[in-house]
């Protein structure tokens, strides 16, 4: 039951408490987490005999709770603050209050307040001592004192060790070592659980449990000559050799040391015996103990580096071994015995030209296959920065620069359809399913700088207007009468295939001006026809919408009117096919942007 505080005298309310010692010192003054009364205290406040001003803060207390709470040294889990209520009401205690008042004594509100400040709350075995902190975070001790030794022997200066120790802290958390190495507290009492509270009856299992347990006694050397340094060995306070994987708690009663130790142990009696029948050859040097056992490292190094050179020695005649049985193999083989090996024909070309250019002592006698050739034009052509890496590292026996250009003059390179040009597509295009074969012809123009040359090897000018040799599909093309006619458009034909992801030209011309529709569209039908004849099957042109190809569409009776929309006509070479008009999408986005830009409407 919560009573109004107001009903009482503040001389009968007790806040505080003092922490005294056994001997009565004051420690400190803790605040209680309920405020409570003394004994024989009664209320004295009367309905008749209260104050306006007091009748308020009665009516305060009994609409406002007030909070009491309780120091964070004694206090740390999340508890609801204390209400005091109507005298006339009756509260329910926190279920935190009645679990903590099952484990405390009345007159402590926390079990770590009890084990802090009562000495006899926790009954302790022969030879355990306890202690607390003086300082935060608070812990109380539970410890077995033993004695450092040196050597076998007591040193002159006694000092304490912390043996078996048992330590709880204010969360009530508990924790257990063994000369400073942490200890399972569940390799002492399997069936405790980390997540219930502590109370006094546990911890009092806990420290009898690990007093009954027997203890790895640990590996003592007495010889100083036959102590070294290892990462899976050390020394605890106590100055005894223990494995890093000392369990610390023997399973077994009738064994004084774990089996990591003992096999620790093991290894200094080997060393002993070693030492006793069969002494050092070397030469010992009298030095001083200090530095005895950097002396002691310094051979170590030393060995340790003969014997990694011994094993690199091995190592070096193996390796130079093999490798003079591939050299022996590598002579051996023929060339025709590795290309029968090859399947790819491009991998035989190189390796064939690797041979070859690795039986010339000088670079400038190679001689190359046309088929490499070719092959050394297209990769020219497709990257000059990746052929001149790879011919000046040597990766592959690639020709000089200036050999490939020699070739790329000798190209006929004039305006209009190339023939041989043709029949070579034609070759390609076997090679290909027929998905692949299926495509479009590409065409745009572009603005060139006016330029005229002469060409040494046909004695001809370049520069002047070309559209190539005229025949029965294409007559009447413009050509160049005078030397003032200086080509000033370029035109380019394009093969895209509609199931591949290449694009190749067909054919370039060169006009003063843009060329006139007519003449497109005879351009038009003569490529379709050459395409068809070399394999390829055309289904359409793609253009943009430019002036000269608006003509070629009106020409041909192509129209995107609303009212009068037609996009494809009778195929050149198929009556049973049609051939469509396509428009370059990116340029009519761009005419829509300016449609509605300028006049605001489509």
């Amino acid at each position: 039951m919560y009573l109004c505080s107001f009903h009482f005298a503040e001389e009968g309310i007790v806040q505080k408490r003092l922490i005294t010692s056994a001997e009565g010192t004051v420690l400190g003054v803790s605040e209680y987490k309920k405020p409570r009364l003394k004994p024989g205290t009664i209320p004295t406040v009367f309905e008749n005999r209260v104050d306006v001003e007091d009748q308020n803060k009665i009516e305060n207390c009994l609409s406002t709770p007030t909070k009491i709470t309780m120091p964070s040294i004694f206090y740390t889990g999340p508890r609801t603050s204390v209400e005091v209520l109507d005298s006339q009401k009756v509260s329910i205690q926190h279920p935190d209050d009645l679990e903590i008042s099952s484990l405390a004594s009345p007159l402590y509100d926390h079990v770590f307040e009890l084990l802090y400040l009562n000495n006899t709350s926790v009954k302790l075995p022969l030879g355990w001592n306890r202690s607390t902190s003086i300082n935060k975070p608070e812990i109380v001790v539970y410890f077995q004192l033993l004695s450092k030794e040196s050597n076998g022997v007591v040193s002159s200066v006694i000092l304490p060790v912390f043996g078996k120790t048992v330590i709880v802290d204010y969360r009530g958390k508990v924790q257990c070592n063994y000369l400073g190495k942490n200890l399972s507290v569940q390799l002492l009492l399997p069936s405790y659980d980390f997540k219930l509270d502590l109370t006094i009856e546990i911890l009092t299992l806990i420290i009898s449990q690990f007093h009954n347990k027997d203890i790895c006694e640990g590996v003592d050397v007495k010889d100083t000559n036959l102590k070294f340094k290892s990462e899976t060995v050390y020394t605890d306070a106590t100055y005894k050799w223990r494995h890093k994987n000392c369990s610390i708690i023997l399973s077994e009663h009738n064994k004084k040391i774990c089996n990591s130790c003992n096999s620790v142990n093991q290894l200094f009696s080997n060393k002993k015996y070693r030492r006793k029948f069969k002494p050092l050859k070397r030469i010992s040097l009298k030095v001083t103990p200090s530095k005895k056992e950097n002396l002691g490292l310094l051979r170590k190094r030393i060995y340790s580096k003969q014997r990694t050179n011994k094993t690199l020695g091995k190592k070096i005649v193996q390796l130079e071994a093999i490798i003079e049985d591939y050299k022996n193999k590598l002579a051996n083989i023929n060339e025709e015995s590795i290309l029968q090996k090859i399947s790819s024909h491009t991998h035989k070309l190189l390796v064939h030209e690797i041979l070859a250019a690795s039986k010339c002592k000088n670079a400038c006698g190679n001689r190359y296959s046309d088929n490499w050739i070719m092959l050394c034009l297209l990769l020219h052509i497709k990257s000059p920065s990746g052929y001149s890496f790879l011919r000046n590292n040597n990766i592959m026996p690639l020709p000089c620069v200036r050999t490939v250009r020699n070739y790329l003059s000798t190209i006929n390179t004039s305006c209009g359809f190339d023939d041989n040009f043709f029949e070579l597509f034609k070759k390609r295009l076997k090679s290909k399913n027929i998905m692949q074969r299926h495509g479009l012809i590409v065409f745009d123009e572009i603005s060139v700088r006016e330029n005229l040359a002469v060409k040494s090897h046909s004695l001809s000018y370049a520069g002047l207007v070309d559209f190539g040799k005229e025949d029965e599909t294409c007559t009447e093309l413009p050509k160049a009468t005078t030397l003032d006619d200086l080509a000033n458009h370029g035109l380019v034909l394009l093969f895209q295939p509609l199931a591949d992801n290449y694009s190749q030209p067909i054919a370039v011309f060169a006009s003063r001006g843009p060329v006139k529709g007519l003449t497109l569209v005879k351009l038009l039908i003569k490529a379709t026809i050459l395409l068809e004849k070399a394999g390829a099957l055309i289904h359409g042109f793609i253009s943009d919408s430019a002036l000269t190809n608006r003509k070629v569409w009106s020409e041909l009776g192509i129209s995107g009117k609303l009212n009068n929309c037609n996009s494809h006509i009778e195929h050149f070479n198929d009556p049973k096919r049609k051939f469509f008009a396509f428009s370059d999408t990116s340029h009519l986005i761009k005419n829509v942007r300016n449609r509605i830009y300028n006049k605001h409407e489509l």
